[in-house]
Parts: structure tokens; sequence; C-alpha cells
């Protein structure tokens, strides 16, 4: 069973305190989030060391053990069917906002918005 994530460019205001709770992240994301080009989002991927096209206009990452995702270009949000350390994903998350500017991380279970210092520290506590 992996950890479902989206990545999700957006300009958010300097001030915002991540992780950002659910109620919060929700307004934030209809407010800031904006088209993504699809052919930009693929190619930035693309390029993630690890990454190669999968089916159906997916991208498929394949990292180190059994580190893998499934990514999928949507209108707003690049949909990660995550099966990945935090290493990994923020690998990811680093090579789209190189391409496609500020990066932020919702993770769909807790419906909290991260950025990537918040998600590595997130994910660095225990269970």
């Amino acid at each position: 069973m992996g950890y479902d994530i989206e990545l999700i460019p957006m300009k958010l205001p300097p001030e915002t305190k991540f992780p950002v709770e659910p109620a919060a992240a929700k307004q934030l994301i209809a407010r800031s989030a904006g088209g993504i080009d699809p052919a930009t989002a693929r190619a930035a991927l693309l390029k993630v060391p690890g990454c190669k096209p999968g089916p159906d206009d997916t991208i498929d990452y394949l990292g180190s053990g059994l580190s893998y995702a499934r990514m999928r270009v949507e209108p707003k949000v690049i949909h990660v069917e995550n099966n990945c350390g935090a290493k990994d994903l923020l690998k990811i998350q680093a090579g789209l906002a190189e391409a496609l500017g500020p990066v932020f991380i919702h993770d769909l279970q807790s419906g909290q918005l991260h950025d990537p210092d918040s998600f590595a520290q997130w994910w660095a506590k225990p269970l």
C-alpha cells in the first residue's frame, strides 16, 4: 500500500507556515493552484533520474531498493501513486520546481500541505 500525494505548483504568501493544516490547505490550494502545462511538467519529470514514460501518459519512477512511484499530470496537480521514501519524493519535487517554480506537497492522507523542509521533518518523525 502506498502513500499518495499531490505535487502542486503554486505561489503562496511568504508568511505561510508549514505544514499547513487541512482546512487552510484546502483554501490555499483552491485560491493558489494554477494550471499546469502538461508538456513542461512531463519534460521536467522525465529529466529526473529514475523517471521514464509509463502507460496511459503516466510517468514511472524507480528509485533505489523497492522505491517506485507512478505520476499523472492533471490540470492543476501532479498526482503521485507513491511507494517511495521522502528522499525520492523530494528529488521528484525538486525536479518539478526547477521547471515550474515553487511546488508544494499535498499529503492526501492527512490533508496537510508541506514545503520540502516540513515534509522531510514530518517523514523523519517516528510512527
